[in-house]
């Protein structure tokens, strides 16, 4: 009996022990997997952040030099751009100093006739031929009379007589005359160059053209701002005694008799022009 009770009291207590023991060592186990797991996670987390900035990086890596690029090729148009508008302006400036020295005469012979605007005749009128001279002197009053009875209404006094207003652009520094030819502005001014720039080659014909109209706007419009001068008429021979026979001395006397009285309605400022 008594070895039957020592037995007992041992199996309880090894019982005892070994559910403590196994206890304990799965309190180990747990921890040990619980820590393992912990770190799996954070391991799959750092690739999973590692794979998002990688993704972000090459993102930002792509958008950057996409926008590099197009920089790149803005700097080259712009670079290119302002080589080639230098080089044509290079060029235009030669080109206008040359034609500058043409045009001058040019210049003076427009200005000049429009200050004897006030005259029923323009002192040219001497240097015409004899012929035509008889001509004008025969159609001037009904011309005259025409002009005035048809009404003249338009854009930048561009206009053909009784024809539909033009608007004129940039097209109009080179004369393309379609069946109806040249309005009476362009006709004008190449009837004068026609006389003055017969010297110059055909080559450097049309940049001359458009210089002068270059010049003759930009002139033009200084007028605006510039200040009043008072008329004052010029008498021939007056200062300085004229030459023999000048025919400027009685070529309003001469001419009397084409005088209408539509150049007596007609007035102009009273400035010298």
């Amino acid at each position: 009996r008594m070895d039957g009770a020592a037995m007992q009291i041992q199996c309880l207590f090894r019982g005892v022990v070994a559910r403590e023991f196994v206890r304990r060592r799965h309190r180990a186990a747990t921890m040990i997997q619980s820590h393992w797991r912990r770190h799996q996670a954070v391991l799959d987390l750092k690739i999973a952040l590692f794979d998002k900035t990688d993704e972000l990086f090459n993102e930002r890596r792509k958008i950057m030099k996409a926008k590099l690029s197009a920089l790149a090729a803005v700097l080259i148009q712009r670079n290119m751009r302002r080589y080639r508008d230098h080089k044509f302006y290079v060029h235009m400036r030669k080109e206008k100093n040359e034609a500058d020295k043409r045009i001058s005469t040019v210049l003076v012979s427009i200005f000049a006739s429009a200050s004897q605007i006030r005259h029923h005749v323009h002192p040219w009128f001497r240097h015409l031929p004899q012929e035509i001279v008889e001509v004008l002197e025969q159609i001037k009053a009904s011309l005259q009379r025409t002009i005035a009875l048809m009404p003249v209404t338009g854009k930048i006094c561009n206009e053909e007589i009784g024809s539909k207003s033009g608007r004129c652009t940039a097209k109009d520094l080179t004369l393309e005359q379609d069946e109806h030819g040249p309005d009476l502005a362009t006709h004008m001014l190449l009837s004068i160059v026609h006389h003055l720039l017969a010297h110059v080659p055909a080559d450097v014909f049309s940049p001359t053209i458009k210089w002068a109209c270059y010049a003759l706007g930009h002139t033009a419009v200084s007028f605006v701002n510039a200040p009043v001068h008072e008329l004052e008429q010029i008498l021939l021979g007056k200062e300085v005694p004229t030459r023999p026979g000048e025919p400027m001395l009685s070529l309003w006397q001469d001419t009397a008799h084409i005088k209408h009285h539509h150049d007596r309605l007609m007035t102009v400022p009273e400035e010298n022009l």
